[in-house]
């Protein structure tokens, strides 16, 4: 499959099989994406990847824990809400309960060591765009 093909022929995903991915397929996968560019060609990359349910569920708790008061909000807005806004109330739980009925999330995380918290000039913020 040629770049153009590739992109004309992409798919949304917003249901996922409940089905485990092969090993070899989640290599082949993080494989793929290191070979992404990185600033000054750095591999510091870290992979966690979630398979049991209560893993995932212990990992997202401080994000469900962020969905749960503005459910109210939400449920007003899908009432009151303009169609932009009724759509984000429909989205933002459902994209939650998308991550965690999925079989795997593969968290990346990038290391590094040069001041991203603390930047003392714009190119110390490389790593950053980076992740």
């Amino acid at each position: 499959m040629d770049l153009y093909e590739a992109i004309y022929n992409r798919r949304i995903v917003r249901d996922f099989k409940d089905k485990k991915v092969p090993e070899e397929t989640l290599k082949r996968i993080i494989d793929a994406g290191l070979q992404a560019p990185t600033h000054d060609h750095l591999r510091n990359w870290e992979f966690v990847i979630l398979k049991e349910k209560e893993d995932k569920e212990r990992a997202f708790q401080f994000v469900k824990q962020g969905i749960e008061p503005t459910l109210e909000i939400l449920k007003q807005t899908l009432v009151d809400g303009t169609p932009q806004q009724k759509m984000y109330a429909v989205a933002m739980p459902r994209q939650y309960s998308m991550l965690i009925n999925a079989s795997h999330i593969i968290l990346p995380f990038f290391k590094s060591n040069s001041g991203v918290m603390n930047p003392t000039s714009v190119s110390s913020l490389n790593p950053l765009s980076s992740i």
